[in-house]
């Protein structure tokens, strides 16, 4: 705590009107170093900055001293010479003495524990020597302002002081350390407390801090890493429908699977930060389970039949054909864990997807899928490091057989989102099978409709349709052309935001495909320049981005964006993306 922060008062050393000695004065003294100690009490507990806390102790040091010779000035002038006054100038200079060797100790000591042992010496000793000594020497100077000998006047006081008083005295300097000790305790305690909590919150603060930075980080390198991708893929797709011999193909091929592999693994990393960050949304949308099983074959086939391993399939049949949920996201858990299978058999095996019906109900259906392979297996130590962060069941399996490590953990994290779980059955040498459990709504509304059948609906909107590319990575044009003027729509090229504003007051256009990063004027500031004009407010702009957008990521439609198209492009979800806004003119 800074040493100019507030801090919350308590007393170790309440006043009382038992400490009034009768000589107005003095009383108004003893008040003001009460009042010194029992601040200096409040910084020390609330651990204040050590510069405040020698600040105040220096005051009270300062003002013990001008009191001492004050009070000893009354002293003198009414019982000079005497023993009592002797005594009395003892207990002062002893007092300092103690003090400065309190003090003393700093070197060996941290200063809380050094300020800690003067506060409970000074609030005992100041207890003793107002209660004791002053008002003895009070008594004293007012019985002789009554008439009284001094000899009188020590008698009626020792006489005051004896019996029930001293026993009074006794229980108050008993009462006093005590509640100093307890007073100090709780105040330190509760300091304690605020301190952690202050610590802990931010500790959380810096969390949240380095988690926002490492999404930034994510969706800069996400950009990076796609625009490139987004090229092989899109050149190789474009070469392979080309006339290539055996060799030619293979290598291609081989090219254009690298390429999908490690775009694989940089959309892993991207999930597994969206799950973490807790930023991942699930779809809720009609599907039927067979596409996501024939999907799931379709995608795993390449590689399977490279090593020769029979795909097996398994449904049962009590399970409704059609059902609501996220079949993206299931067919990513069910990808998942077929490739792993895949990966990990021998060749001239089998791998076999099951799924069971566990529970139906009017709202909801629970479904266990399991994956089972004939692969290297793994020990029980091996299966509790799955499921984790960048982990594999051991080092040679990373070097072996590749991969991130992600896969499992992302599998994890979104069948738990999905309101299931995920296990592992292995034994080494004999194979593993996975198991996960989903729980998906009910769905009575069959649907009839399949990917394929939206995709050619949406290329015979689109035909004709003229869009406006805006487009600044030359690869990324090409391909771009390639794909709309093969399927009949007529493109227009702009290189940044500041051309296609050009393009836009001398062409008319059913739509526009925006990137988003360009030099001299992005796509953000261009749409919203666009958006400017009356006329544009209904022109359909879709963005084109290699970066991750989130599911409530503001950013294109606060700048007037209708909607996303992710490079690199799902060519058939770019079709079916273009079709929901564009319709050609007549």
């Amino acid at each position: 705590m800074q040493h100019d922060d507030p801090i919350e008062y308590f007393e170790i050393f309440p006043w009382d009107t038992n400490f009034e000695t009768g000589i107005e004065h003095i009383d108004k003294q003893h008040k003001r170093l009460v009042d010194i100690l029992n601040r200096l009490a409040a910084h020390l507990a609330n651990r204040s900055h050590p510069s405040t806390l020698n600040s105040y102790f220096d005051e009270l040091a300062d003002y013990a001293d001008y009191h001492f010779q004050s009070e000893e000035q009354v002293w003198e002038k009414y019982l000079p010479n005497d023993i009592w006054l002797t005594e009395h100038q003892e207990s002062h200079g002893s007092f300092i003495e103690h003090v400065v060797a309190l003090r003393q100790e700093e070197g060996e000591k941290p200063l809380d524990d050094v300020l800690q042992d003067i506060i409970t010496y000074l609030s005992k000793w100041l207890a003793y020597h107002i209660l004791d000594n002053d008002k003895r020497m009070a008594k004293v100077v007012l019985a002789l302002e009554s008439g009284c000998t001094l000899a009188e006047a020590k008698a009626r006081s020792n006489e005051e002081m004896s019996g029930s008083t001293r026993l009074f005295i006794q229980t108050v300097l008993t009462m006093y350390e005590r509640l100093t000790t307890r007073t100090m305790d709780i105040m330190r305690e509760k300091s304690l407390r605020k301190e952690m909590e202050t610590k802990l919150r931010e500790a959380k603060e810096e969390a949240e801090r380095a988690t926002r930075s490492k999404s930034m980080f994510l969706a800069h390198m996400s950009h990076e890493i796609r625009t490139p991708m987004h090229a092989i893929i899109g050149m190789t797709n474009m070469v392979m429908q080309t006339q290539l011999d055996e060799k030619q193909r293979d290598s291609i091929d081989k090219i254009h699977r690298s390429a999908e592999n490690l775009l694989r693994i940089v959309n892993e990393v991207l999930d597994f930060s969206r799950v973490e960050s807790g930023k991942l949304v699930l779809e809720l949308v009609n599907f039927e389970l067979q596409s996501v099983i024939e999907n799931l074959l379709f995608i795993t086939e390449t590689n399977a039949r490279g090593k020769r391993i029979r795909m097996m399939v398994d449904i049962d049949p009590q399970i409704p054909p059609v059902m609501r949920g996220d079949p993206l996201r299931l067919g990513q858990v069910l990808i998942n864990l077929v490739s792993n299978a895949v990966k990990f058999s021998p060749e001239n095996s089998t791998v076999t997807v099951s799924a069971c019906l566990l529970d139906t109900t009017e709202d909801t259906i629970a479904l266990k899928f399991s994956i089972k392979d004939s692969g290297i297996g793994m020990t029980l130590a091996q299966q509790q490091k799955l499921f984790r962060s960048f982990s594999q069941a051991d080092a040679s399996t990373a070097r072996e057989y590749g991969g991130s490590g992600l896969g499992l953990l992302i599998s994890k994290m979104i069948v738990e989102v999905m309101g299931g779980k995920i296990w592992v059955e292995s034994e080494k040498e004999h194979g593993s099978t996975f198991h996960f459990t989903v729980t998906l709504a009910n769905c009575i509304t069959v649907s009839t409709v399949t990917e394929e059948d939206a995709v050619d609906q949406a290329l015979q909107q689109l035909k004709g349709a003229r869009v406006l590319l805006v487009e600044d990575n030359e690869i990324n044009r090409e391909i771009a052309v390639e794909l709309l003027t093969c399927n009949g729509i007529h493109v227009e090229i702009a290189t940044n935001g500041k051309e296609a504003l050009e393009l836009l007051e001398i062409h008319d256009f059913d739509g526009v495909l925006m990137d988003c990063q360009m030099p001299v004027m992005d796509g953000y500031e261009a749409t919203r320049e666009i958006r400017k004009q009356p006329r544009f407010q209904s022109l359909p702009i879709l963005a084109m981005s290699a970066e991750e957008m989130d599911s409530d990521s503001s950013l294109p439609a606060q700048s007037g964006m209708n909607d996303h198209i992710t490079k690199p492009i799902d060519v058939s979800q770019m079709w079916i993306t273009m079709s929901r806004w564009i319709r050609p003119i007549q």
